[in-house]
């Protein structure tokens, strides 16, 4: 754009130079619109022209042919950043176009005044013309066929026949299309000062061609120009329209009394022409072609059936002897030549080429042998070429065999110059069939690089799930029905395949109750309909004691395909390189890894029924304690017998309190004797513990118990009976050093013992083996949390400086 404005204001201050220098004062008008009008619009046109040239291909010579070196191509990563939008560029174009509006705008306007001013008063048909009068003092102009005059002179008379002529000529000439012309270009060049000044000469033309129509009638020059001085004004502003204008009255009266002649009016057309010429060789696009090689041959095919003349083979030999005489020899194999021609060079050739052998001999010797070959010879390598080009060949084809074993890499290949490499495949293009069979085989380049694989930039989105106690679904913070579940999850991570959903997508699923354990195994049922195979299951509340995001629990989240593809391999690798498997925290199924927890770690609780009774539950590390309704921690190895069966019992009942018995019955056989009835009947009773009576704290308080029948009863230090339905479950088990080391394990931490930088595995395996070491926990809110262990005890400075204890 810069460029075309250059050439375009450069075209445009030429033609107005020569019409200021040679046209402006001549009275020539009928040209000199049409020169004005004509340059506008070759100052347009001709930056875009384009000239073509057809050159011929330059033969490229040993000492002529560029040198190229091979280089090691090396990538960095560039950080790109974005261009700011309220730059230079932005900037001048938003002036450009809010100018362009503002002129437009304008332009729009003064149309519109114009057409009420012809609607809203008096119009007259006069011939061709309408005069419209206007009520306002004003001077006569016109508007394309419309005439405005003062309503008050027009009926009064007082307007004279040669202002009358004058606007009417305006009107007939069309001068109103002129500057409608370069309104519109104004508007689209407003910054352009050349498109006012050349709009000034337009208008003042228009003056003197009018000005001309009259006094062609045989109007009197100073009456005309007296009555110009009565009709003429400096105030008001007519955009669109051609008025009398008082500030181009001096000029005006110059050019009327200017006579040109037609030669003046012939030789200033001739003028024009080059310069024309001139500029169109300036300044439009020059594009270089080069011949095609067939159009080449069959150009020279044509030359050489066409026999030599007498005078090219003079000129021949006149080039040819003075080549000679210039040229110094320096040895058997070397020859100074002077500069040539390339042109003569190219001609003499085709000469010589075309000559007969008679022709040729009797002419002087082609002055630079082995360049110019003809159809006709038989070409063959030297015993020496030969000998060179294989000495050559085996030296690049052993080199590039050693860098293709090494990868390939491109510094291992070896450097050809350009010069060697046109010589030594001239040598082999040039040797016969039975040449070729005995020499080496022409070396062939490095392979070119593979082409870059695309990147896939698809980020794999989370799918988190909450199922309330209702077992209602919150799908990534919104509801969704059950039915709904597998196409909505499908949505989530709809840019990716299913293949992809099934190796990458990964569903956390969040339960508040434990009752909904089951309901959340069939949504992870329901995810595999959406492809997607790997899901968790977890507790709502151990989630917000960890404080982690849920999809923390999610390998891939947020990651692009190729990200977590390449973080796929690395745990698969991770995976197989541990030393035993069954400690891996890794389950791979349907061919994706997910991160479990150790089981001997997870926690486990519930309700449980034992003897008929329901009791409370928790395992963890391989330990269980027991806890009844009350909250009371209770031994399993003392818990009370069923109670015996009543007689009133339904069937029911009876078989379940009969299989609660059988099962005590099994575990304590210790506890189980025998019994004779009056009746002599052998039965089996069930022992009664004496300990099932004592005294128990809760809530720091001394409580008497009793139990009977399975049935505790509470008597406070007064002896009146306590109901203990209200007493709260026991807090869960707080969590041990090494579960604490797990978890971190789990956040990327960097673990220390006793200073040196160690691995998470190492530091659960210490705390193994000697649960009793001292850990301490530093930036554990960050990505990187810091875990110090240590035999003695660690000391923590004002600063937070770790220390230990000596």
């Amino acid at each position: 754009m810069e460029t075309y404005l250059l050439k375009f204001s450069a075209c445009l201050f030429v033609f107005w130079l020569v019409y200021v220098l040679f046209l402006e004062r001549q009275n020539m008008h009928r040209l000199k619109r049409f020169y004005l009008l004509s340059v506008l619009i070759l100052a347009l046109v001709i930056p875009t022209l384009t000239i073509t040239e057809y050159i011929e291909p330059v033969i490229a010579t040993s000492e002529t042919a560029p040198v190229f070196f091979p280089m090691e191509l090396v990538l960095e990563d560039v950080t790109i950043e974005e261009a700011p939008f309220f730059n230079l560029e932005t900037t001048l174009w938003l002036i450009y176009g809010f100018g362009v509006l503002m002129f437009a705008s304008r332009f729009i306007v003064n149309l519109i005044k114009m057409q009420r001013r012809i609607s809203k008063n008096d119009n007259i048909k006069k011939r061709s013309f309408i005069y419209v009068l206007l009520h306002e003092n004003t001077i006569p102009h016109s508007f394309f066929r419309y005439i405005f005059f003062n309503k008050t002179r027009y009926e009064s008379d007082n307007i004279p026949k040669e202002v009358l002529l004058h606007e009417e000529t305006h009107a007939r000439q069309l001068h109103s299309l002129d500057i409608i012309i370069l309104e519109v270009l104004q508007v689209i060049f407003w910054f352009h000062p050349l498109i006012y000044i050349l709009k000034h000469h337009v208008k003042l033309n228009h003056e003197f061609l009018a000005d001309q129509a009259v006094l062609e009638q045989g109007t009197d020059t100073k009456v005309y120009q007296h009555i110009l001085l009565q009709f003429s004004s400096n105030t008001q502003n007519h955009q669109l329209s051609s008025a009398i204008n008082y500030s181009s009255i001096k000029k005006r009266f110059t050019v009327m009394k200017t006579q040109t002649s037609k030669t003046r009016v012939w030789l200033s057309t001739v003028l024009v022409l080059p310069i024309i010429a001139i500029l169109f060789y300036s300044f439009a696009e020059r594009v270089e072609v080069i011949q095609e090689k067939e159009k080449l041959q069959n150009n020279s095919i044509v030359a050489q059936e066409k026999p030599l003349t007498e005078k090219e083979i003079s000129a021949y030999n006149a080039w040819a002897k003075k080549i000679h005489s210039e040229s110094t020899k320096l040895s058997d194999d070397a020859t100074f030549y002077p500069p040539i021609n390339e042109q003569d060079f190219i001609k003499f050739s085709e000469i010589y080429k075309r000559m007969s052998t008679q022709q040729e001999d009797q002419s002087i010797e082609f002055p630079f042998p082995g360049l110019v070959v003809k159809d006709s010879e038989q070409e063959k390598a030297t015993a020496k070429q030969v000998e060179e080009y294989n000495a050559w060949a085996k030296k690049i084809n052993t080199a590039m065999a050693k860098a293709s074993a090494n990868n390939g890499k491109i510094k291992e290949y070896p450097i050809v110059k350009q010069r060697d490499l046109d010589k030594y495949k001239h040598i082999y293009n040039i040797m016969t069939d039975e040449q070729k069979k005995t020499a080496a085989a022409f070396p062939q380049g490095p392979p070119p690089p593979p082409p870059a694989k695309p990147q896939n930039t698809t980020t794999i989105k989370p799918v988190e799930i909450l199922i309330k106690k209702d077992n209602s679904i919150i799908l990534n913070d919104m509801p969704v029905e059950f039915a709904d579940l597998a196409n909505v999850a499908i949505k989530i991570n709809k840019d990716l395949t299913i293949e992809e959903r099934r190796d990458f997508a990964f569903a956390s699923v969040l339960i508040e109750y434990n009752d909904s354990l089951s309901f959340a195994q069939k949504v992870q049922e329901e995810l595999r309909n959406a492809d997607i195979w790997s899901s968790s299951i977890g507790y709502l509340e151990n989630q917000e004691k960890s404080g982690l995001p849920s999809k923390h629990f999610n390998l891939y989240a947020g990651l692009t395909l190729e990200e977590a593809k390449i973080e796929k391999e690395k745990s698969l690798k991770e995976y197989k390189n541990r030393d035993t498997i069954v400690k891996s925290p890794w389950k791979v199924t349907m061919g994706s890894a997910t991160y479990i927890e150790p089981k001997d770690t997870q926690l486990k609780q519930g309700p449980i029924e034992i003897n008929g009774v329901n009791y409370y539950f928790t395992q963890q590390n391989g330990k269980t304690t027991y806890f009844d309704k009350y909250g009371k921690t209770v031994d399993i190895n003392k818990i009370p017998p069923p109670p015996p069966i009543p007689n009133n019992a339904t069937p029911e009942q009876e078989a379940k309190m009969k299989k609660a018995t059988d099962a005590y019955m099994k575990a304590n056989p210790d506890k189980v004797g025998t019994a004779t009835t009056t009746e002599g009947e052998v039965l089996e009773v069930i022992e009664i513990p004496d300990d099932l009576q004592g005294t128990i704290a809760i809530n720091g308080e001394t409580f008497y118990y009793t139990t009977s029948h399975g049935k505790t009863t509470y008597y406070n230090s007064y002896g009146t009976e306590v109901k203990m339905d209200n007493l709260p479950p026991p807090p869960p088990a707080p969590e041990s050093t090494l579960d604490f080391i797990i978890r971190m394990a789990k956040t990327n931490a960097k673990f220390f013992n006793e200073g040196k930088s160690i691995s998470s595995d190492k530091a659960i395996d210490l705390l193994k083996k000697n649960p009793k070491l001292n850990v301490n926990a530093q930036k554990t809110d960050t990505k990187e949390p810091l875990i110090y262990i240590s035999k003695k005890p660690i000391l923590i400075g004002v600063n937070g400086k770790i220390g230990e204890q000596n």
